[in-house]
This record gives structure tokens, C-alpha cells and sequence, in this order.
């Protein structure tokens, strides 16, 4: 898998556009899809950029592989049915958790692109 292929798996798992990466990156949308198709290569600056939005190193972005991931998410949901009540229990609790902090930070991130905007403009 080309780097632009796992740039966007990992995008799409993030649920941006690419439309949002363009502008992070300040770069026309359209350019930034050459990118994903491997039509373009991305810089070592950009990977760094991405690699800082998405929350990962630059050797995890070369290093992703889709197929594991959703290899490892389905054995992790297939293996509810051996779990007791309690531990179903927490394995609930814990995803709860988890997706209320991501969507607090991904609040945070907003107000703080908002900011860096606003900076920018001025």
C-alpha cells in the first residue's frame, strides 16, 4: 500500500475530508487528491503536518495497515460473547469513555484551529 492509499484509510477513520486536509496542509483540494492517488508525493514536512493532525509519528502513518486494524477491531467485537456481564460492562463503559474524550478533543482542535485562523488573518 502507497503512502497517499494509508493517508487516506486513516483520514476516512478520522472522518475528515479531504477538503479539510487541503486547507491544513494549504493546498487546493483537487492537488490534494493527487496526493492519495500517489500522483503527487507527499513532503516530509506535509507527512509531518498530517502525522500531527492525526495524532500519530510519521513511521506509523508509513507503517499502517488497514487490513490488521480491521482484522484486530472484529476479533476485539467477536470476543464479547466470551466475556461476563461485568466485563461487557466495562468494555462498554471504556469505549464510552474513549468516544467522549475524542469528541472532546476533536472539540478542543476546532477552537484551536479557530484561534490559529484568527491569527492568521491578522
Amino acid at each position: 500500500m502507497q503512502i497517499g492509499s494509508k493517508v487516506k484509510k486513516l483520514r476516512e477513520l478520522r472522518n475528515f475530508t479531504q477538503s479539510y486536509l487541503a486547507n491544513y496542509l494549504d493546498i487546493t483540494q483537487s492537488t490534494y487528491s493527487r496526493y492519495e492517488k500517489d500522483e503527487l508525493h507527499f513532503t516530509a514536512d506535509m507527512l509531518q503536518k498530517l502525522a500531527t493532525l492525526l495524532g500519530l509519528s510519521v513511521n506509523a502513518i508509513q507503517q499502517f495497515d488497514a487490513h490488521k486494524i480491521f482484522q484486530y477491531i472484529e476479533s476485539v467485537a467477536n470476543c464479547a460473547h466470551h466475556q461476563s456481564i461485568k466485563e461487557q460492562k466495562l468494555s462498554a463503559d471504556l469505549l464510552q469513555s474513549l468516544q467522549n474524550e475524542n469528541e472532546l478533543l476533536r472539540s478542543s482542535l476546532q477552537d484551536l484551529r479557530s484561534v490559529i485562523n484568527t491569527f492568521k488573518k491578522a
